[in-house]
């Protein structure tokens, strides 16, 4: 199993560089920056993670398919 703080980055990775990717944020440290804070937010309100990042793609996609 991998560490949960590896998992979160990991995730927070693959969300961010996917933000980049299909435009709905221009910049990968902006959207390091949202992902992180919505992870860490989650985490310290004792929600899942991975729900949160779902959620958090979910925002972003509206935004690139109307950009």
């Amino acid at each position: 199993m991998m560490d949960l703080d590896k998992l979160s980055k990991l995730i927070g990775d693959m969300c961010a560089d996917w933000a980049v990717f299909t435009g709905a944020i221009k910049e990968r440290e902006h959207a390091h920056t949202s992902i992180e804070s919505a992870l860490n937010f989650a985490t310290s309100a004792g929600q899942s993670f991975t729900q949160t990042a779902l959620n958090w793609i979910a925002r972003h996609q509206t935004v690139s398919v109307t950009q």
